[in-house]
């Protein structure tokens, strides 16, 4: 397996995303394995990838299991939340 970098992880995650035509996707574990070319996913590693994503797109982990990709544009449109209305 073939390790590769956070930069080229990112952008195939940004392409995958683009291509889809979707403003965001789930992803398992086991497709951030093949993708990364990693055995191992770390929380530093997810973090590294939305650093290299910043502007297009975050990375989140999923409670249960799995990680979320979500274009940035798809979340400009949403409505502030006015801290005296809570």
């Amino acid at each position: 397996m073939t390790m590769r970098t956070y930069e080229h992880i990112a952008y195939l995650l940004i392409y995958m995303l683009q291509a889809s035509g979707k403003a965001r996707f789930r992803l398992s574990r086991k497709s951030i394995q093949s993708i990364s070319g990693r055995s191992i996913i770390k929380s530093a590693l997810i973090r590294n990838i939305g650093e290299w994503m910043e502007g297009v797109a975050v990375i989140l982990p999923l409670n249960r299991g799995g990680y979320v990709v979500i274009s940035q544009e798809s979340l400009e449109g949403i409505a502030p939340l006015k801290i005296a209305d809570v």
